[in-house]
Parts: structure tokens; C-alpha cells; sequence
């Protein structure tokens, strides 16, 4: 850990950065009547966030050693997000309802999806998809990582 630190810095140094999407699963269960919440959120400050809640985020950093860009401090510059290969549950809610496959620029903001499910069908909601960030407004894909948001509501 100690060594890769070090490496990180010495990279920072020279202004090069380096991208990582690890992936994650998050899941929330809550009881009925609430709503469960399982959120994502690729944050324009270099991070990466998760919120497993019932309608008020409360936003936990997944990866503090890699994910998204280290060093930190060299976002959001002209990097872009994007979601893509979705499947199971369509999302309950993407930044400025950004389609699949549509890149998002980082700089605008941060980029936040979300998937929900209610107590009225109380049971549980699922989407997987893959995150790409690349630099600038064109060209391919820096890293990628494969998502996982589960909601249930459990009777």
C-alpha cells in the first residue's frame, strides 16, 4: 500500500494521471413502507461514491486508493463519463438524464446514477451496466468497470 502511494505521488509530480473504474456492487435492503436507493456517483472532484439509502444520500467514497483519476487533484479537466451494456432494470434516474452509450463531461458536474424500488410492488430492483472515462471528446475508453445497483424493499 505504502509502495503504491509513493508511486502515485511520483506520478502526480510529473502531471500525468491515471485512470481506474474498479467496478463495485451496491446493494440496499430496506423495509417496507420505505424506498431503497442503491446510487453511484463518479464525482467531478476524482472520486468515486456510493450511497445505499432510503431517500436522502449519504455518500461514502468506494475506492480511496485508485478510483477515478489519481492524483485527485488533476480532475475534472476534459475527462467523460459514460454508462453502457445495461441490463436487467432500466435506471430510475442518470445526470441530466444522459442516455446509454452518451458521454457526459465531468467538468459539468458530477455524474450520478440510481436505481430505486418502492414499496408498491415491494421486491427487488436491478441494473448492471460497465462505466468508461476517457480524456477529452473523443477516442476510446481510458479504463472501464462493471456496476451493480440492487434496491429491494422487503415485505
Amino acid at each position: 500500500m505504502q509502495l503504491l502511494s509513493k508511486l502515485m505521488m511520483v506520478i502526480g509530480a510529473h502531471g500525468h494521471a491515471t485512470v481506474t473504474v474498479s467496478g463495485h456492487t451496491i446493494a440496499t435492503s430496506v423495509f417496507d413502507p420505505a424506498d431503497a436507493y442503491a446510487r453511484l456517483k463518479i464525482d467531478n472532484d476524482g472520486k468515486v461514491y456510493e450511497s445505499e439509502d432510503e431517500g436522502t444520500p449519504n455518500w461514502v467514497q468506494i475506492d480511496t486508493v485508485t478510483d477515478w483519476i489519481r492524483p485527485a487533484a488533476l480532475a475534472p479537466d476534459d475527462y467523460e463519463v459514460r454508462y453502457t451494456n445495461l441490463v436487467n432494470d432500466p435506471l430510475y434516474s442518470v445526470t441530466d438524464s444522459t442516455a446509454e452509450d452518451a458521454w457526459y463531461a465531468i467538468s459539468g458536474g458530477d455524474f450520478i446514477l440510481v436505481q430505486r424500488s418502492t414499496s408498491a410492488p415491494a421486491g427487488l430492483i436491478t441494473s448492471t451496466f460497465d462505466i468508461e472515462i476517457r480524456k477529452g471528446s473523443s477516442g476510446g475508453a481510458l479504463d472501464s468497470g462493471t456496476y451493480l445497483l440492487n434496491a429491494t424493499v422487503e415485505i
